[in-house]
């Protein structure tokens, strides 16, 4: 009996030095170069790596996302992962470099150790990187299919046709694929989820409700079976989002097919599908789309900055799948036109294959004759003062030069008059020394003593709620040559910082580049490379706030309300300066979809169909600090002339020549409404298919975008402020940071009670 366990000792001790002897190095396997294996440019973003330690001891190893910051200096976004000798999946968590920047390498390393034990370049092994630019938008389906959202893909674009500028990349994941912080999903606009998958684990389901709260888009097809509201875990903090769950109902398939597709889909009489209808909700919900009985088959409402849409039919239905169009076919079923559009507030025609058939018209062929491009100067222009440091440099500069250039021809001259020429050598040397010791004590006297600030920030604000979601683009300027911490506020908030440059400036890559280290898991500090001149860095921050007179802000006054007649409301203002270019935004209820074929256009206004009924108008003077104002209009104008006027007007010189011409509020108007600024590709003449008017596209602010929330009831009303302080404290080592300075734009909206929809002009019978 005693010789059992000795000799089980003995085998497991065999059978260890056998696997030891077995493991080699290291490895690492990149799973996702970003969500959905799509690196979002410029913008918050996760990879995802499969680590086998294999000999490694077992212990906590550092795992980074080594990248370069504008400057030159190395930046490693760094998180701490426990390896014990199993193969494990982790992600880290970073910014992308912008534009065509290299995305850097990921690479592993003991905590002691300097040198990297394994590294591996980005990208997807075995396949290209891809990227999603500054001015797109990422979706995520989680599932294997993309249920009609793959219309909106550019990568589609020469075989579909949603027509508009928006660059869009649709992705199919899983739920285990999601990441693990709200970083990772940061440059995700939507989520649809589908069928019954359900959420991985309590952590993720937090992860989706912070992700939401900061302006993200979840969508949830209901199931036909199981539970309706699997996906999220009960008293959890999704289940708690989510209203009562309706029964399922057997409807006839010809009732449901006028949703899906704008097509005369073949439909077997008889044949039968299942669905969920809402009741008629009350605040916070309201119904995005309706059955032909009138009963709601979608409705959503905000959460946070964000929203939360149920879909009460299973997108991934055997028989809805099985719907068919005649002729051309149907192409991705629901299709974008009649269902997707309403849902996420997108402007534009979507015809389908069946369509573009009929009209024999090539999307590919039409282009608008001015695109109009909007560009990180939307934000940069704010920060583009004359550096305090550069200026400094130039005056010394200056006096160095006149003591060169001048100085030295005026002491020969001098010289050569009293016939003392073998004096100008060491005459001139006496000046140059002279000059260089004002020099240096000139630049002692003028160099920058204190870390200030120079910036553009965009505060939103929702009616009702504490939180404001913050978004800063920084110039700070730093005395001395050290390496500091700067970082925001963090109590009961989240907050990241990365480093930023704008679109037309190159990096300077300074000789002395240094490596900097940030913890991903806290991503509101960030280390710099202090040069005694300017560092860009950009911002996001979402958190409560504190009443103050010091940070722009709305209140209401007198309730806004809709009445037979209009909107009516007050609303009082507190800043530290008066609000200028006030816009008032009112979308009043929804549309049905359409359903007759797209019509050709010569006037932006006409372009596309609107899924919403929206009004829009600027206030004609500034509010003032603490004045009220009403936002009164029982005749508001339609926001596509209000649009149109900005896209084409505003952007003509007084030649009517087309000019690039921005002003920052036509900018930041075009960037917040923009997916219903941007009209289809369908202009000019139908018989002669010419291209005319002007389109808009966006190469930065894709985060901007006020998003579906335009498909909601709601009011916004937006204005800048001038000379205001950092909308949050920024520390430059744990310090305050005393002096900033900049512009900030607020923009303040409230959800309004559902309304009965509004019915269009008939389109042909069906």
């Amino acid at each position: 009996m005693t010789r059992k366990p000795a000799i089980t000792a003995a085998l497991s001790c065999l059978a260890a030095a056998f696997q030891a002897a077995l493991a080699g190095p290291p490895t690492l396997e990149l799973l996702q170069t970003g969500t959905g294996d799509i690196l979002p440019l410029g913008r918050p973003a996760g990879i995802q790596v499969a680590i086998d330690p294999g000999d490694l001891e077992p212990g906590n190893y550092l795992l980074e996302w080594e990248t370069e910051t504008p400057d030159g200096d190395t930046l490693l976004w760094q998180r701490a992962i426990p390896l014990a000798g199993q193969p494990t999946r982790a992600w880290v968590y970073g910014v992308a470099p912008p534009r065509d920047a290299s995305p850097g390498r990921i690479r592993l390393r003991h905590p002691d150790d300097a040198g990297s034990l394994v590294t591996a370049p980005v990208g997807r092994i075995g396949g290209s990187l891809q990227q999603v630019p500054e001015g797109g938008e990422l979706m995520l389906v989680v599932g294997d299919q993309r249920h009609g959202l793959e219309s909106y893909d550019s990568a589609a674009a020469t075989s579909m046709a949603t027509w508009s500028h928006i660059d869009s990349y649709v992705r199919a994941v899983m739920p285990d694929d999601l990441p693990d912080r709200p970083e990772g999903l940061s440059a995700a606009s939507t989520v649809l989820w589908t069928g019954e998958h359900e959420v991985p684990d309590a952590h993720r389901e937090s992860v989706m409700r912070d992700w939401m709260e900061s302006g993200g888009h979840l969508i949830v097809s209901l199931p036909d079976q199981g539970r309706a509201d699997r996906f999220a875990r009960s008293g959890g903090p999704l289940h708690e989002l989510l209203p009562p769950i309706p029964p399922r109902e057997t409807v006839y398939a010809s009732q449901i097919a006028p949703l899906v597709s704008p097509d005369q889909l073949r439909t077997s009489p008889g044949t039968e599908m299942t669905c969920r209808s809402f009741p008629p909700n009350g605040e916070p919900w309201h119904t995005v789309l309706n059955r032909p009985d009138g009963r709601p088959l979608v409705i959503a409402r905000p959460v946070g900055h964000g929203r939360l849409t149920l879909i009460g039919l299973d997108l991934t239905s055997q028989r809805l799948r099985n719907l068919k169009g005649s002729g051309a076919g149907s192409g991705p079923l629901p299709a974008a036109a009649t269902f997707w559009n309403s849902i996420l507030a997108r402007r534009g025609a979507a015809p389908t294959p069946a369509e573009l058939k009929a009209m024999g018209w090539d999307p590919r062929d039409q282009n608008p004759s001015w695109p109009v491009v909007i560009g990180d100067e939307a934000v940069s222009f704010a920060t583009r003062r004359t550096v305090a440091a550069g200026s400094r440099l130039s005056i010394v500069m200056l006096w160095l030069g006149l003591c060169w250039l001048l100085g030295g021809p005026v002491l020969w001259i001098l010289l050569r008059r009293l016939h003392l020429e073998r004096l100008a050598w060491p005459a001139f040397a006496v000046l140059s020394a002279s000059g260089a010791a004002l020099g240096w004590s000139a630049g002692m006297v003028l160099s920058l003593q204190d870390a200030e600030a120079v910036h553009m920030s965009i505060v939103d604000q929702v009616s009702g709620s504490p939180d404001r979601l913050i978004r800063s683009w920084l110039d700070l300027r730093v005395p001395g040559t050290s390496t500091h911490d700067v970082g925001v506020s963090a109590d009961e908030s989240r907050g990241l910082l990365a480093p930023w440059i704008p679109s037309t400036q190159t990096s300077i890559g300074f000789a002395d580049a240094d490596t900097l280290v940030t913890d991903v898991d806290h991503p509101e500090t960030l280390p710099i490379k202090a040069r005694s001149t300017s560092t860009g860095i950009q911002l996001e921050w979402i958190g409560p706030v504190a009443p103050s007179d010091a940070l722009p802000s709305l209140e209401i006054v007198h309730p806004v309300h809709v009445t037979p007649d209009g909107l009516e409301g007050t609303l009082r203002y507190t800043g530290p300066s008066p609000l200028t270019d006030v816009t008032i935004v009112w979308v009043q209820a929804r549309q049905y979809p359409r359903e007759a074929a797209p019509k050709p256009w010569t006037d932006p206004a006409d372009a596309g169909h609107m899924p919403t009924i929206t009004s829009a108008w600027k206030l004609s003077q500034a509010i003032m600090p603490g004045q009220t104002f009403s936002v009164q209009n029982h005749d508001p104008p339609d926001l596509s002339r209000f649009l149109a006027d900005h896209i084409t007007s505003s952007h003509r010189n007084s030649y009517g020549m087309p000019t690039r011409t921005r002003t920052l509020p036509t900018s930041m108007d075009l960037l917040g409404l923009y997916r219903l600024a941007t009209p289809p590709q369908w202009n000019g003449s139908a018989s002669t298919k010419s291209a005319a008017g002007t389109g808009i596209q966006r190469s930065f602010g894709s985060q901007l975008d006020f998003g579906p929330r335009l498909g909601s009831p709601m009011l916004s009303v937006s204005g800048f402020a001038s000379d205001t302080d950092l909308p949050v404290q920024l520390t430059l080592d744990g310090n305050p940071v005393q002096a900033t300075n900049g512009l900030t734009l607020l923009r303040w909206m409230m959800t309004l009670p559902d309304v009965s929809p509004v019915l269009e002009q008939p389109g042909p019978s069906r």
